[in-house]
């Protein structure tokens, strides 16, 4: 809202000793709430042309809330505020007026008025040329749409998926480094592993040892709030945090170390089961082993010795970064694995051989494409749309049912297997056998001639 005071007064070249008692601020708080919903028409006021703003009309509801929050900033002002404001300089006593009381006013004294008439009265009962089309609108101005007026159409689309063929191939050759130190990216790929859970990466970065555990040689997981999730001392996990460790939860902090969680659909202990991959049980399971005793144990003993202190989260850097203010076993970062599975989809694309292969969204290799492989996968083992829905932790089904929308190529494989079941006679549906022309002809001369059939 100050925005557009402040093109007024500078637009319109309003001088301050115009506007030196509340009287005339208030006037000018009109003046711009009827700009604002009728539009600055090119026509001028007094000394003042109007269509320099190029305003065009917006709604009552936009309008007012402008009003509403405006006045909600002033109420929040200290008492004194600095001569030297250069709001205050162009306007004396603009913070002492109230838009909203403004905006009343404007539409009682406009409430008798047209839209359509006031757009077009240059050119009806007046001899002068016909107005002119009002200027393009400032940008300030652009978005300022109701949200029902703003909200776009939810259209159903089918979602980019890993390439399946290609999934276990890149998870167990992609992150291989073939440095003679550090032969393997062994953070990255856990954590790209643990992707077959359905899960996003921001849940994978914000995963507790604890949240994992092996039974019987298979990884049994869970997804937990990393706020609210009542660990066994009774406390909250951001209590946990707080007390025991000195940290924050990852979703409250800003910089490097943040990690989103998306509000996915938990129980009422704030937790849910992750479903992992039918047949990857087992895999995730040795990954488990070897990752906690081969990268996190050692990495956090050797935090220890160094004196720094411990923390619940699974991913760990193996090693310091000094350059980059890195310690050893320091929680990893949502940044550090976007950079990691960048690296290992390219060194799979020359492992492979696929020159087209890359991190893009379109191609459906970014870290959510396994999540939206996931989808598709549970619903190709005979998953219906609620399982699903329950599976990927979803809220809403809508959600669910984007995941298992086929493709292009798809439907047209589907297609093409019909057609070879239509032709070898094994389907059964008679509205899609269509009959040659002499079947045809045939059943015409039937039902012409009455159901008899002559010999000519």
């Amino acid at each position: 809202m100050l925005g557009l005071i402040w093109d007024c007064l500078v637009e319109l070249e309003i001088s301050p000793d115009s506007l030196a008692d509340v009287a005339a601020v208030k006037n000018l708080m009109i003046a711009i709430c009827r700009f604002l919903l009728y539009g600055a028409r090119s026509f001028t006021a007094g000394q003042h042309n109007i269509s320099s703003l190029g305003w065009s009309p917006r709604s009552e509801r936009v309008v007012d809330g402008l009003g509403l929050a405006f006045d909600a900033f002033v109420r929040d002002l200290p008492s004194s505020v600095s001569s030297d404001d250069p709001f205050l300089s162009r306007c004396p006593g603009l913070f002492g007026g109230s838009f909203s009381v403004a905006y009343k006013k404007a539409r009682r004294d406009s409430s008798g008025f047209s839209r359509v008439a006031h757009r077009g009265e240059a050119s009806i009962g007046h001899n002068g040329p016909p107005e002119p089309e009002p200027a393009a609108p400032k940008p300030i101005l652009d978005k300022l749409k109701p949200k029902n007026e703003r909200k776009k159409p939810y259209i159903l689309s089918p979602t980019k998926r890993f390439p399946k063929d290609h999934l276990i191939p890149f998870l167990t050759k992609g992150f291989r480094v073939g440095s003679k130190a550090h032969p393997r990216d062994e953070t990255g790929e856990f954590a790209a592993r643990l992707l077959l859970g359905g899960i996003r990466g921001s849940e994978v970065i914000n995963l507790w040892v604890s949240d994992l555990t092996l039974l019987g040689g298979r990884l049994r997981g869970y997804l937990r709030s990393p706020t609210l999730f009542k660990e066994q001392s009774g406390r909250t996990r951001r209590e946990e945090l707080e007390k025991k460790y000195g940290l924050l939860p990852r979703t409250e902090i800003r910089g490097k170390n943040r990690a989103g969680f998306k509000s996915p659909a938990l129980d009422g202990g704030h937790s849910a089961t992750i479903y992992w991959m039918v047949g990857s049980e087992e895999f995730l399971g040795q990954s488990f082993a070897r990752y906690i005793l081969n990268v996190r144990a050692p990495a956090m003993a050797e935090r220890r010795a160094l004196g720094y202190p411990d923390h619940p989260y699974l991913l760990v850097f193996p090693k310091s970064i000094p350059h980059l203010g890195i310690v050893v076993g320091d929680p990893y970062t949502m940044g550090a694995f976007r950079s990691s599975w960048k690296r290992a989809v390219r060194r799979y694309a020359r492992i492979a051989k696929l020159r087209d292969m890359d991190v893009a969204k379109y191609l459906g290799t970014t870290i959510h494409a396994v999540r939206h492989l996931s989808g598709k996968t549970h619903q190709e083992d005979g998953d219906g749309i609620q399982r699903i829905q329950i599976k990927l932790h979803h809220k809403s089904i809508l959600s669910s049912i984007v995941y298992t929308i086929p493709d292009d190529e798809e439907i047209h494989k589907a297609a093409e297997e019909v057609k070879e079941r239509i032709k070898s006679g094994k389907f059964k549906a008679d509205f899609r056998q269509f009959a040659t022309m002499e079947e045809s002809v045939r059943t015409y001369a039937e039902s012409v001639l009455g159901g008899r059939f002559r010999r000519w």
